[in-house]
């Protein structure tokens, strides 16, 4: 990423969808062996190569301006190609927002749900159920209610 001219909205949000796509489409490593210092820093050049410095700056937006993410949330799941990719937007950037500003933007989370129903989708993948008051994580339920989870 050139510092001189630092990225817009949506060049971070594909750039981030980018690097999601990368990601869902690497196979897990079930082996539990520990990787080697050479193959840490290997699979790291990959991920930087990939884009995950959207993915960090995303992250940032959350923890730091939320509003802002919420708009960034909202145009990842709109460029979002397939469910693999939703579930990288909900068990990140959405389960984060919500585990950090709950009560916030709860209710959009309502609105947005019962207008989009991609948004919904994205929505039934959230499981940060230790990070999200439990009142909160009744009204995600019911928002996102008869839609198979991702």
């Amino acid at each position: 990423m050139d510092s001189s001219n630092p990225p817009d909205a949506e060049q971070i949000a594909t750039t981030c969808i980018s690097y999601y796509t990368w990601t869902a489409t690497r196979p897990l490593d079930q082996s539990g062996d520990r990787r080697t210092l050479s193959e840490g820093a290997e699979e790291h050049a990959k991920a930087v190569a990939h884009g995950f410095w959207a993915h960090e700056a995303v992250d940032l937006l959350v923890r730091t301006e939320p509003e802002k993410a919420w708009s960034m949330i909202l145009r990842l799941i709109e460029l979002s190609p397939d469910d693999y990719v939703l579930a990288r937007v909900a068990a990140g950037p959405l389960e984060d927002l919500l585990g950090l500003h709950s009560y916030t933007f709860i209710d959009r989370v309502e609105t947005q749900a019962s207008e989009d129903p991609k948004f919904r989708r994205c929505l039934s993948g959230v499981w940060g159920w230790s990070s999200i008051p439990e009142d909160v994580q009744v009204r995600m339920r019911r928002a996102w209610e008869g839609e198979d989870p991702l």
